[in-house]
């Protein structure tokens, strides 16, 4: 059952999906109308599942689902990867769970691969202080709040305790 983004709970539990490259609103309509009718359709145990999505950056679909009643089984997170991969067949757009990170430089975001981003840290081109997309939010909370991160704060700060050599 699709529930519009703002009435979601906090604790609706979500994946992140990427997509290779930032989509036109064309492809934004086409995934939006793909979303919500899979959203309004996705069950788990011939139970309706309670979700939601978000495409933020014109770069990630994020799907949230509430499992407070009904826990989504392994056939639902398949249905799920399956309309993403027809998504993403469709617009002939690789969609993927994490292709690179998302790191704002200069106020412009770019994807990096880990390797990138320690050769930027290294160079002094980004910083602890530098944003990046936190792509291992588990829920609509942690997307709210912990959505942007600080390097500093997130998975990749041990990359600033010593100079990494790649």
């Amino acid at each position: 059952m699709f529930i519009p983004f703002n009435k979601i709970s906090e604790n609706y539990t979500c994946w992140v999906y990427q997509t290779e490259k930032m989509i036109t609103k064309k492809e934004k309509v086409f995934i939006s109308k793909s979303l919500e009718l899979f959203c309004e359709k996705w069950t788990s145990h011939n139970n309706s599942v309670k979700s939601s999505y978000v495409i933020d950056f014109d770069s990630f679909i994020i799907l949230f689902a509430d499992q407070s009643i009904n826990k989504v089984s392994g056939c639902a997170i398949d249905e799920q990867s399956r309309i993403i991969r027809q998504i993403g067949n469709n617009l002939k757009i690789k969609i993927l769970p994490y292709i690179n990170t998302g790191v704002f430089i200069n106020n412009k975001l770019v994807f990096l691969s880990k390797e990138k981003i320690i050769s930027k840290l290294n160079s002094n081109e980004i910083n602890g202080d530098s944003d990046i997309i936190n792509i291992t939010i588990k829920s609509k909370k942690d997307y709210e709040e912990k959505w942007i991160l600080k390097i500093k704060e997130s998975w990749l700060k041990n990359f600033l305790a010593q100079k990494q050599h790649i």
